[in-house]
């Protein structure tokens, strides 16, 4: 059953991060609304790069997914 979820030969971290930023049925993978955009840029001025506290003001997206539009928000 688990190499039907791409697990065959990876370690317990490869999995676990796998699960996490791609798997997980609970990740939101819809574009960013402005409003979670908001939320994430006055959050990360808040708490720094605190990713997991952050995360939990955004319900379904995950760590990986918040640095990596945060880097976005800020280079474009």
């Amino acid at each position: 059953m688990w190499n039907s979820y791409g697990f065959k030969n990876r370690s317990g971290k490869q999995c676990r991060e796998r699960w996490h930023n791609h798997l997980d049925p609970n990740i939101n993978k819809d574009y960013w609304s402005e409003k979670e955009e908001n939320v994430l840029f006055m959050k990360h001025i808040e708490y720094g790069n605190k990713w997991s506290d952050i995360a939990k003001f955004l319900p379904g997206r995950y760590i990986l997914h918040l640095f990596n539009n945060l880097i976005i928000l800020i280079i474009f």
